[in-house]
């Protein structure tokens, strides 16, 4: 039997006061000690694990003073806090084990934008792509450019002094901050205003000002001689900057890259830039990476924006992922083969291109360059595409095979470009060493590559590897007068801070750090540590995820990889409501409720359970039979998640819509449902079952027969009082009616499309040679009729003979809610029939694209082999493709497709499928990205899921359904169902549309 795991809930005393002391104060915002939040806010993009004691998500200013009062009462002086952005700091920047101030979650509003003084004012928790889309109208964009842009926020950018491409013109992001409103453990919000002088109204800002201009005075020598000097300067502190020759002083050039260990900032006002209205794009070929490297020198010198470079690694794992077709005529060799490196060089002006641009077109069509060949982008697709592909770098090299996995803690090196081709010979010379594989892509254009060397930090080895290779590269990037940090912030790299400055500089940087936080409570150990050091200089010996990972035994860790191998990339958190990944997390902006937190919840779990002495193996799924655990569980009270961790684990798998976007769209491959399904069987071995998920264990054969006396059933469904019933007792709410007439009367009508063995028999070979067999499924089948009957006559019209096979149940509800005893025993038995059909040798369709990808997904993982069906638009495309085109259809307006989520992401060709099938016939169709609808199947149907299905609709269906005058179109049944339910409103199907079309 599972065994009670206690929740880590211990604080010390006076974080718990804190805690409730804060509670107290009128803070607006939320509080959360929940050991799942703690869990899920131990990691970040990084290899360190530090478990924090707390998260507070402010709803204002107010709440961070509040929070910042507290730390100045004299009880809490011990108490530590550390800001968080985005959660994807490489470094542990914002790790900690004391408490965690995040506001992405409520502070995250454009306050203002001003095109004219090319201004906005932001919360920090807006993300970089938030603003970005918020001023393109404007034709102006903020221009610091991270790789995580989707989800990297303002703030988190400011902590860092996030930059990226094209920040050899650009600059990092303090160039672009022009004021900030910052709280200081006095428990006040004041301004820092890069444009004031000297004479600062704010009293506290002008000692700030008046202590750190006397400290740069007295060190300017050992500054000029200390810090290099790059075009990707020293951040974090950047005493070069921080007061300028005519002793003005710039503490926001100290606030970035602080980590949060100076202030808490509660506002940016940022400068903003013209978005350059002509680009283009070079991918240049070379037979090696130093051969790239060395040609970068001669690259500058024609003033391109950005110059970025793809090693060999990379470029051939991209040659396995979806990426590689779309830049495939971009970077391939004449020959076919993979080049042994990429440059992509790009130029971008307001009023036409730079000069630049055409002298390096006379250099490629002279051969005057260090590149084998080249590639010109000019469209805005093609240059998105080789972008992404440099963008991908990380995911790729996390996508590689084995134990070992790429880790950043020192991938952002800085040399000079002139030199950078004999430091990477050096650089990949300490990792041969070592016997680590590694990847190398970044910014040649201004010295700074990054490299992640593959390592299993579960082996003690690989984490001493790690320090050891981090120390050796500080000292190399040292020698040619380069920095070991530079774009990623210090984190636990700190410990390197001290012999890297000496002790003069050292001394200065904690005198900066005392005229700021003088108590040490802002994100102690980041940077500096003051003396006394209660809190040491964080270190690459502190803790990893496979210091904790390890006590999983390798058998545990090998059974649930979508758990394990989670990097922590924080892709899930796309604030972009169209991206499809992650409905939950986006919809309750809790990181628990995302692929990387319930990851990370269920890897402690494994953890948890090891170190009870139990593994998985030894708990079995619950096998009594279901109408005995039916009424055992109508009579269990509520859990409570303070009594089991398991309880914590379930809440974060209960939440997951089961769209199975994570398994294709994270980087990593993190597949939440196949692992959230092996929870709950294991789980409810144990603890009771929501009442509904046993009504939706048998909504297939309950539907099926529920379809032989729709109008009674339909009516009941109707009643008020047992809608009621439903939803108190049952947990469901707002039931679809079942079709009247169903498929199966309208078969009955049509009997030359209903398959049976017999009337195969009978059939010419012409016929069967038309044949396609149509796989029934319970959505189309019993809710959704008329679609399922505009597939078969749209079938038909085309010249085929559709067979419609008898309803068999596919088991799909069943794994979704972790009954996998049963869902393996429906899918053998739905295999056979399926076989049956296969052995004919005709194609074999589905209609409703969920349960048509579960026979390849769900059933892979169940009996070990997928089944042989397609979506119906997979087949379509095809059998339209041999065809001779079809004349114009008609004069429709045009379509907008609206596709299901898990066909845009399991299946690639699905988009493309429709819309070569409407083109064959002369329509259009737009085709764009649209999230998830919120339905998943029965997910919106659980009254415990109701606001959350509904918020999840409304962050982009509402909008893409009154988009344009184009009639949207929607292939999946949950879909049309949540639009019926919440707009009520019938949305069409494809097939429907086209058959309209043709008839």
């Amino acid at each position: 039997m599972l065994p009670t795991l206690s929740p880590d809930n211990t604080l010390d005393p006076r974080q718990r006061a804190f805690v409730d002391r804060l509670a107290a104060s009128g803070f607006a915002g939320d509080i959360d000690t929940r050991y799942a939040t703690r869990v899920t806010l131990a990691t970040d993009n990084s290899a360190f694990q530090q478990l924090p004691a707390g998260v507070f998500f402010p709803r204002d200013e107010a709440d961070i003073e509040r929070v910042a009062a507290l730390l100045a009462e004299p009880d809490f002086h011990g108490v530590h806090l550390a800001p968080r952005g985005g959660g994807t700091s490489t470094i542990g920047c914002s790790l900690t084990a004391g408490f965690v101030l995040d506001c992405s979650r409520h502070m995250n509003r454009i306050l203002s934008i001003d095109p004219e003084a090319r201004e906005a004012v932001v919360q920090p928790g807006v993300v970089l792509d938030q603003l970005n889309a918020a001023l393109a109208e404007h034709e102006l964009f903020f221009a610091p450019n991270v790789a995580p842009s989707s989800r990297a926020t303002l703030g988190g950018m400011a902590n860092t002094d996030g930059c990226g491409k094209g920040s050899r013109i650009y600059g990092k992001t303090s160039d672009h901050v022009l004021a900030t409103r910052v709280v200081l453990t006095d428990g006040a919000a004041h301004v820092i205003d890069s444009r004031r002088g000297a004479d600062d109204p704010d009293e506290r800002i002008a000692a700030i000002n008046q202590r750190v201009t006397s400290i740069i005075d007295a060190n300017r020598g050992e500054i000029a001689r200390v810090f290099p000097d790059l075009s990707r300067y020293l951040s974090g502190y950047n005493l070069a900057q921080a007061v300028d020759a005519a002793g003005r002083c710039h503490l926001n050039k100290l606030i970035g890259g602080s980590e949060g260990t100076l202030a808490l900032v509660s506002e940016l006002t940022l400068k903003l830039t013209p978005i350059p209205n002509t680009t283009v794009l070079y991918a240049l070929r070379y037979a090696s990476f130093d051969a790239a490297l060395r040609d970068a020198e001669s690259l500058v010198a024609y003033d391109p924006s950005a110059i970025e470079s793809v090693d060999e690694t990379v470029m051939n794992l991209a040659r396995d992922n979806p990426i590689y077709e779309r830049v495939r005529d971009s970077i391939e060799n004449d020959d076919g083969s993979t080049p042994g490196a990429v440059n992509l060089v790009e130029f971008a002006g307001r009023d036409g291109l730079p000069e630049g641009a055409a002298r390096l077109d006379v250099a490629l069509e002279a051969g005057d360059s260090g590149a084998t060949g080249h590639y010109r982008a000019e469209s805005a697709a093609a240059r998105a595409a080789l972008w992404d592909l440099r963008k991908g770098g990380v995911g790729l090299l996390g996508s590689a095979p084995g134990a070992r996995k790429p880790l950043p803690f020192v991938e952002d090196t800085v040399v000079d470009p002139r030199v950078l081709a004999d430091y990477v010979i050096d650089f990949r010379a300490i990792l041969d060493e070592y016997g680590v594989s590694y990847g190398m892509f970044g910014h040649i254009d201004v010295g700074c590559l990054h490299v992640r060397p593959a390592l299993d930090l579960t082996d003690p080895d690989d984490e001493r590897i790690m320090r050891e290779i981090t120390t050796r590269v500080a000292k190399l990037a040292e020698s040619y007068g380069g920095l070991l940090w530079n774009e990623h912030g210090k984190g636990f790299r700190s410990e390197y801070n001290k012999p890297f400055f000496g002790e003069q500089l050292y001394a200065a940087l904690a005198d900066i750090k005392r005229a700021f936080d003088p108590r040490n409570q802002l994100n102690p150990g980041k940077i500096v540590a003051l003396e006394p050091e209660r809190v040491p200089l964080a270190a690459m010996d502190a803790p990893t995820r496979g210091t904790f990972d390890r006590r999983i035994p390798a058998d545990e860790r090998a059974a649930f990889p979508g758990a394990m191998q989670c990097s922590g990339n924080g892709a899930c958190f796309d604030y972009d409501p169209t991206h499809i990944m992650c409905p939950s997390y986006r919809a309750t902006r809790d990181r628990l409720h995302s692929p990387k937190g319930r990851a990370g919840a269920m890897r402690e779990w494994l953890r948890q359970l090891a170190e009870a002495g139990t593994g998985t193996g030894d708990l079995a799924p619950a096998e009594s039979p279901l109408a005995w655990r039916t009424l055992r569980d109508l009579a269990a009270g509520p859990a409570d998640p303070e009594a089991d961790f398991s309880h914590q684990v379930w809440q974060a798998m209960d939440g997951c819509l089961s769209c199975r976007a994570c398994a294709t769209q994270c980087p990593i491959r993190v597949d939440v449902p196949t692992f959230k399904s092996e929870f709950l069987a294991l789980y409810h071995g144990r603890y009771a079952r929501p009442p509904a998920d046993y009504a939706l264990a048998g909504l297939e054969t309950g539907a099926a027969l529920a379809s032989h006396l729709p109008g009674l059933a339909n009516a009941a469904l109707r009643v008020p009082a047992l809608r009621r019933l439903l939803a108190a007792k049952l947990g469901l709410v707002d039931p679809p009616p079942l079709s009247r007439p169903g498929l199966a009367d309208w078969l009955k009508r049509h009997p030359g499309y209903r398959y049976s063995a017999d009337g195969w028999a009978l059939m010419s070979d012409a016929e069967r040679a038309r044949s396609v067999f149509v796989i029934q499924d319970a959505f189309t089948s019993f809710f959704d009729a008329p679609v399922a009957i505009a597939v078969i006559e749209l079938i038909a019209a085309l010249g085929y003979r559709p067979q419609v096979a008898p309803f068999s149940a596919s088991g799909k509800p069943l794994h979704v809610k972790g009954f996998l005893p049963e869902f393996e025993r429906v899918a053998r038995r739905h295999a056979r029939r399926i076989d049956a059909l296969a052995a004919h040798r005709r194609p074999l369709v589905g209609i409703e694209p969920s349960v048509t990808l579960a026979l390849a997904t769900d059933y892979q993982q169940a009996i070990g082999r997928a089944l042989p069906v397609q979506l119906f638009e997979q087949w379509l495309a095809s059998a339209l493709a041999t065809r001779a085109p079809a004349p114009t259809a008609g004069s429709s307006p045009g379509y907008r497709l609206l596709n299901h989520c898990t066909a845009q992401t399991a299946s690639s060709g699905s988009t493309r499928a429709w819309r070569d099938a409407f083109a064959y016939f002369g329509l259009s169709l737009e085709t764009g990205n649209v999230g998830c609808c919120g339905m998943s199947g029965a997910y919106g149907h659980e009254a415990r899921h109701r606001q959350t299905s509904q918020t999840v609709f409304e962050l982009s269906w509402t909008g893409a359904l009154s988009r344009g005058a184009a009639q949207p179109l929607v292939p999946g049944y949950s879909c049309r169902s949540q639009i019926a339910r919440l707009k009520g409103e019938t949305a069409r199907h494809p097939a429907q549309a086209l058959l309209a079309e043709i008839d």
